[in-house]
C-alpha cells in the first residue's frame, strides 16, 4: 500500500463518470484519494451505490470547494472562485456557504480534513505575474525587479487589514462547523506572497484557534516558489508549524511551473523524508493535467524508494 494519496484534480475532467476517475488513480498504484474539482453533477454520482462502495474509507480530504461552486466569477478559477478574506460581504458570504456544505460532505464521507484557500487581495494576479515573468526573463536582482517585489509587499500590506478582518469572520464560522462535524481544517500555504495567510497571519490564526479545527497544510511546490521569487525560506513554513502538520501537497516545480510529477522539476525531497514517514501526515500527489500517468507512477515509485533507503 502507499504511504501516498492522489488528488482528483489531475484526471476529473476527463471522466464523465466518477468511477474511471477512480480506476485510473488506482491504476497508478495509490489507494486513497483527494477530491477536488468535482461538478456538482459529478458528485451528485458519488451518492450511487456502486461508486460509493467504490470509494467507502478511501477519501481522507477535500480540497475547497466540492463540489465545485454553480458559478464561476469570471477571473476566478475553482479553487479560489469566492474569498473567505472578500471585503465584499455579499461574495465573503458565499464562500462562507460553500466552504460550510464541503465540510458537511467531508464529514459524510468520512473524510479528515479539508484543505482551505483563505483569499487574495484584488490586485494579487497582475502584480504577481509581472514579477513570476521577470524572474523567467533572468531578472531576479534587477531593479525593475527589487521594485516590483517592494510594491507586492507594500500593496498587501496596505490591503491586508480588511481582508484579514474578513478573513476572521469567516474562518471563525468554519471552525465551528468543523467541530461539530469532527473535520480539520488545513491551512494551506500559498503559491502567492500576498495571498492569505501568509507566515505572520498563520501564526496568528493558530494562537487565536487554539485547540479548534485548524492545522497547517504544507504545498511543497508553493513554498519552493515563494523562495526562488524572494519572499520566504522553502522550509520556513514546516520549520514554524511542523507540529500542526496536517498534510502535504506533493508536487514538482520548473521554473516556477508546478504541480509536476516528482522528479521532473528542481525539488529536493530528501528534506522532506521525515515527514513522508509520519503516517499522521496526509501525503497527497497534487499533479495537473499536464503530466503523464507514466510521470506520475514514476514519481511515486522514485519518492516510496527514497524514504526505504532513508
Amino acid at each position: 500500500m502507499s504511504i501516498f494519496n492522489v488528488s482528483t484534480v489531475w484526471n476529473i475532467d476527463r471522466h464523465k463518470e466518477p468511477a474511471g476517475v477512480f480506476d485510473e488513480l488506482a491504476d497508478l498504484g495509490f489507494e486513497r484519494f483527494e477530491l477536488a474539482w468535482f461538478s456538482p453533477e459529478k458528485y451528485q454520482k458519488l451518492k450511487e451505490p456502486a461508486v460509493r462502495r467504490l470509494i467507502e474509507g478511501r477519501v481522507d480530504s477535500m480540497h475547497n470547494f466540492v463540489p465545485d461552486t454553480p458559478v464561476l466569477p469570471a477571473g476566478r478559477w475553482k479553487g479560489n472562485a469566492f474569498m473567505l478574506t472578500a471585503p465584499d460581504e455579499e461574495e465573503r458570504r458565499l464562500a462562507v456557504k460553500y466552504s460550510i456544505d464541503t465540510i458537511n460532505n467531508a464529514s459524510e464521507l468520512g473524510a479528515k480534513a479539508v484543505v482551505l484557500h483563505a483569499g487574495e487581495p484584488a490586485y494579487s494576479w497582475p502584480m504577481s505575474e509581472l514579477l513570476t515573468g521577470l524572474f523567467k526573463q533572468g531578472l531576479r536582482g534587477s531593479p525593475v525587479y527589487v521594485e516590483t517585489l517592494a510594491k507586492i509587499k507594500r500593496d498587501r500590506a496596505a490591503q491586508m487589514p480588511r481582508c484579514y478582518s474578513q478573513g476572521l469572520r469567516s474562518l471563525e464560522t468554519l471552525n465551528a462547523r468543523a467541530v461539530k462535524e469532527n473535520v480539520l481544517l488545513g491551512l494551506e500555504t500559498r503559491l502567492k506572497y500576498e495571498e492569505l495567510p501568509g507566515v505572520e497571519e498563520m501564526e496568528d490564526l493558530f494562537r487565536r484557534f487554539e485547540g479548534g479545527a485548524f492545522r497547517y497544510w504544507h504545498d511543497m511546490g508553493h513554498a519552493f516558489c515563494q523562495e526562488q521569487l524572494g519572499f520566504v525560506a522553502e522550509m520556513e513554513y514546516l520549520e514554524r508549524f511542523g507540529d500542526r502538520l496536517l498534510g502535504m501537497h506533493v508536487h514538482d516545480v520548473k521554473n516556477t511551473e508546478d504541480h509536476n510529477s516528482p522528479g521532473a522539476g528542481e525539488m529536493d525531497y530528501s528534506k522532506f523524508i521525515k515527514y513522508f514517514k509520519n503516517n499522521s501526515v496526509l501525503k497527497v500527489f497534487e499533479i495537473h493535467h499536464k503530466s503523464s500517468a507514466e510521470s506520475i507512477r514514476d514519481g511515486r515509485k522514485m519518492l516510496e524508494s527514497l524514504c526505504l533507503a532513508k
